[in-house]
């Protein structure tokens, strides 16, 4: 438990040591200058007003929540590709368009640019179509479908629907007013996901699961109801309009979608973020046999790298490491030196990473490796030899090709390994 006293204040379960390294994006909102980084594309993020902004290649991107406006931190992603070769020209893009009208150019985008498009039912009850082809998916891949839709007249329900990448009548209805939804006949292998943005925009995805080898369709029509089956008819929505801007569509082996790739012609390619700390700018800190890593970060979906200790080769048999398996509330970490795999813990807690912040502690001692997380008893393994001879700190894992998909708020290093009860302290 913490002392007191009138002129001081302590805790033997708080360090004594200050951290050699103390990455704090979220508050800096910009690059220690001791990173490198790296991406040979531009790439979009939320700025601090809630709008979708550009970065340069090579430019990191400081993420933000869209409705809050809390600072999310460092946005590291994996190079992914917009199938969609018109993210904005929806009527250039569209595939399908029936039991409604297409208007250009009607109002403001969730970028700031007067962009979006109006999408106006007939005014006869009649099932109504907006759709996309879309790309040949394997049987290890998702096909993951989003776009940006905003109410604009009426009561307007939209209703999503694939013909391809799930089985049975599965519709994915959203109530444009709140944003409440509901899935009508939902299999397991689909999956939803609606995030909220300002001015009454929302960023739905429709996820299919590991696809069926064929190509297909993403569809939106206008339905009366949350309760409404796949492909009914608009009823009391039949003169009800909605706004739409950036269509994406990827091809992955995780279900979840990543930032928005703009379009305009043809398919293009976000490339993977980079950033790792090298050289003198390694050396300056590190304690190459022991220390402790601390990271508070979020997940965009289970099954991520996170922190990458290795040599500049960036050989798998020389490293130590922390990462994600494929299972929200999960952190693992191991060490190898020389082929041999000294360590291997993980620790699990309640889930939430892809939708929570997660702190998770990483120390490492010759016979003396601990992990914990969200404040939990560490788990820890007596037996072992640290990998000493580490060049370089990344954020990713294996072999530097590995990116992870997260936000990271901060990254912590002691050039001690501390005590576990601190460890739990410093992860509450």
């Amino acid at each position: 438990m913490p002392l007191f006293t009138p002129e001081l204040e302590f805790s033997d379960d708080y360090p004594t040591i200050e951290p050699s390294l103390k990455l704090d994006f979220a508050n800096a909102r910009a690059l220690d200058p001791r990173i490198t980084f790296t991406r040979a594309s531009t790439a979009t993020y939320v700025g601090r007003d809630g709008l979708i902004k550009t970065a340069g290649e090579d430019e990191a991107r400081f993420d933000h929540d869209p409705t809050t406006g809390e600072s999310l931190g460092l946005l590291i992603e994996e190079s992914r590709t917009n199938y969609q070769d018109y993210s904005v020209d929806i009527n250039t893009g569209r595939d399908f368009l029936t039991g409604s009208t297409l208007t250009a150019n009607a109002a403001a985008a969730p970028d700031g640019t007067t962009t979006a498009t109006r999408i106006t039912g007939s005014g006869v009850d009649e099932a109504t179509r907006l759709g996309w082809n879309t790309q040949a998916t394997s049987n290890t891949q998702y096909n993951v479908f989003s776009v940006f839709v905003k109410a604009d007249s009426g009561t307007p329900i939209l209703g999503f629907y694939s013909n391809t990448f799930v089985a049975g009548n599965v519709a994915f209805n959203i109530d444009l007013s709140d944003g409440t939804t509901n899935t009508i006949n939902n299999p397991g292998s689909f999956y939803s996901k609606v995030v909220a943005y300002p001015n009454g925009w929302y960023r739905v995805t429709v996820m299919g699961g590991v696809g069926t080898g064929a190509s297909g369709s993403w569809n939106i029509n206008l339905v009366p109801s949350l309760t409404s089956a796949r492909l009914a008819s608009s009823g009391s929505n039949a003169s009800a309009s909605y706004l739409i801007w950036g269509v994406q569509e990827e091809l992955a082996t995780s279900s979840f979608p990543t930032s928005y790739i703009p379009t305009s012609g043809s398919t293009a390619t976000r490339s993977k973020d980079d950033a790792l700390i090298t050289g003198g700018s390694f050396e300056s800190w590190i304690n190459k046999n022991e220390g402790t890593w601390l990271i508070d970060f979020r997940l965009l979906g289970a099954g991520a790298g996170l922190l990458s200790i290795s040599n500049t080769g960036a050989s798998v048999n020389e490293r130590y490491m922390m990462w994600n398996i494929a299972t929200d509330g999960q952190v693992s970490a191991a060490v190898v030196d020389g082929g041999v795999l000294q360590t291997n813990e993980s620790i699990s807690f309640t889930p939430g990473q892809t939708t929570q912040f997660t702190k998770a502690i990483f120390a490492v001692k010759d016979n003396d490796f601990a992990i914990t997380a969200n404040g939990l008893t560490p788990v820890t393994d007596t037996s072992g030899t640290v990998y000493n001879s580490p060049t370089q700190l990344r954020f990713a894992y294996g072999n530097g090709n590995s990116t992870p998909y997260a936000h990271f708020k901060t990254c912590i290093y002691y050039p001690k390994r501390l005590p576990n009860a601190q460890l739990q302290t410093l992860t509450q």
